[in-house]
């Protein structure tokens, strides 16, 4: 184990790229009040899938580096939909156990907009919308991998030009963070989704159109997910309360 604590695939190594490190804990990075779900910026797997290579050169140079994957600028907290849903069901506790038909009335008489005030994790996209999918663009994930090999591809041209060291891939690393932090902030909070043209998420939910989800979601072009669905989600999620 290297002397800085972090749980490395050797001791030679600086880079640490797991997410149960040893010295930081990414569960405790980014403390909300409200139920959240850690995310890594750059995710762990795409980091894990790309952030290696076959040639000696470049693994040296990124090994030297001492960048953790679980640092606080690789971190953000990010709603799920159960978080958000509930928030803005707040008249749920008036409904009777098990009173599908009671549920389904209070959905109509907006139950779903029956909150003005903004949630806390207002303008912020769900943790589990966009976050996967089948192409770049519609998947937050493959965007992250197509940025890191991009990066990559860079770094053997910077190497044989010897402008390049274990810093400045600490440092890049933490840009990229910083940079997919304020665009998942951007397609949060500036995103049009409501009837009105207001960005953002809670204007987007609250003035639902036919594109509320935009903000809601992670990708870069968010997949349609008609309204009438969440109110199928809610359903769904007071019968499993119900259950319990």
């Amino acid at each position: 184990m290297a002397e800085t604590g972090h749980k490395q695939t050797s001791d030679r190594i600086e880079f640490c790229r797991v997410p149960d490190c040893k010295q930081t804990n990414y569960r405790d990075v980014c403390p909300v009040a409200w139920k959240s779900e850690a995310h890594h910026i750059l995710c762990v797997a795409q980091v894990n899938k790309v952030v290696t290579s076959k040639k000696k050169e470049i693994q040296q140079v990124i090994d030297e580096s001492k960048w953790c994957i679980n640092s606080k600028k690789n971190m953000i907290a990010l709603p799920l939909w159960g978080t958000t849903v509930m928030y803005y069901c707040n008249n749920m506790s008036g409904i009777v156990s098990g009173d599908q038909a009671g549920l389904l009335k209070g959905i109509a008489g907006n139950l779903l907009s029956s909150v003005a005030t903004p949630p806390p994790f207002k303008n912020l996209p769900q943790h589990n919308y966009g976050h996967s999918g089948s192409t770049i663009v519609s998947s937050y994930n493959k965007e992250i991998e197509q940025k890191l090999k991009d990066w990559i591809a860079t770094i053997d041209v910077r190497i044989k030009q010897h402008s390049i060291t274990g810093n400045d891939i600490h440092d890049e690393l933490n840009s990229m963070s910083e940079e997919m932090e304020g665009e998942l902030k951007t397609r949060g909070g500036t995103r049009i989704g409501s009837a009105t043209g207001i960005a953002g998420t809670h204007d987007a939910w609250t003035n639902p159109s036919s594109t509320w989800y935009s903000p809601f979601s992670m990708a870069q072009v968010p997949k349609p997910l008609p309204f009438p669905k969440m109110i199928l989600k809610i359903v769904k999620l007071a019968q499993a309360l119900w259950s319990a």
